[in-house]
């Protein structure tokens, strides 16, 4: 697999035990290849995707956007 770059995406779950505690476990959930033409241009849109949700996020505390979760009542109910 010459020039071809592997990524490892893994989950974290949470196991409950009999003593009320949870064990913390990490689990392989996918492994991707790409060329590396591919990753560059999946990087690209996870950057983008970062940086569009830091955007909502500072405009969300600069009181510039409201989230969906605030609306006021009436216009809830106008946008269903």
């Amino acid at each position: 697999m010459h020039g071809t770059i592997e990524v490892e995406l893994a989950t974290r779950i949470l196991v409950p035990k009999p003593d009320s505690s949870t064990e913390v476990r990490f689990l392989s959930s996918a492994r991707l290849r790409f060329s590396p033409n591919a990753a560059a241009n999946w990087r690209s849109g996870l950057e983008a995707a970062g940086a569009a949700a830091a955007r909502r996020l500072q405009a969300e505390l600069t009181g510039l956007l409201l989230p969906a979760c605030r609306l006021p009542l009436r216009l809830a109910g106008e946008l269903s």
